[in-house]
């Protein structure tokens, strides 16, 4: 990412002049206050958004100019709002990787933590799931997503408050590390423990308070 700037309306930047460099194997979580930018980054950086200058590359290649499925395949977001889709739960974790098994699809589930209501599923991956069958709590809806990441594989996972409903940021930790991915993950407004901090004057720029300006901040690369 090179001197991205983005803002929603003309004139009011919620990304300003950002540089930020991520090597492969690397960690790098971004921690601010709410409303700082940190979800406008996570969209930048998967192509959801596209920055008003500036540019975004991956593997150095600008993802704008990469077509929508193929970044797909590459670059994965997932966020507190999960999708369920309606059917058996078998096609819903095949839409991340049409040729799993049922042996690898469990393995998925119990990486994060999902085994113990899985099991207590009347038909197992044979069970519908979604508006028209069985209801998954919030929690089981983002183990489910991370399920979906960890049998998808891509090379590079954005995670912007992926287990805000899962209720622990270590079953991001354990779906990305399953699957030996790039990580650029988001935690929820705490810097990690041990954390060094690499802030420069640029800015993730969105929240005021007394006129002060939100800032979001990189920190911990592993």
């Amino acid at each position: 990412m090179r001197n991205v700037t983005f803002g929603y309306t003309p004139g009011r930047d919620v990304i300003r002049g950002i540089d930020l460099d991520v090597a492969p194997g690397e960690t790098v979580a971004v921690v601010g206050s709410s409303g700082a930018g940190k979800s406008t980054l996570a969209a930048l950086l998967a192509g959801v958004r596209t920055p008003d200058s500036g540019a975004i590359r991956f593997g150095g290649v600008d993802i704008g100019d990469v077509p929508e499925t193929a970044r797909a395949q590459r670059i994965t977001l997932v966020t507190q709002e999960v999708h369920v889709f309606a059917g058996s739960l078998r096609d819903d974790l095949a839409l991340a990787n049409p040729t799993a098994d049922d042996a690898t699809m469990e393995a998925a589930l119990r990486t994060v933590l999902a085994g113990d209501w899985f099991d207590l599923l009347p038909d197992g991956l044979d069970t519908v799931v979604g508006d028209a069958g069985h209801q998954l709590t919030p929690m089981q809806a983002q183990q489910l997503a991370l399920a979906r990441l960890v049998l998808a594989d891509p090379p590079m996972v954005i995670l912007d408050e992926a287990t805000a409903d899962a209720g622990s940021a270590a079953l991001a930790t354990r779906a990305c590390r399953s699957r030996g991915a790039r990580r650029t993950q988001r935690p929820r407004r705490r810097t990690p423990l041990g954390a060094d901090p690499r802030c420069g004057p640029n800015s993730v720029d969105g929240e005021r308070d007394g006129g002060r300006r939100g800032h979001a901040r990189a920190v911990d690369r592993a």
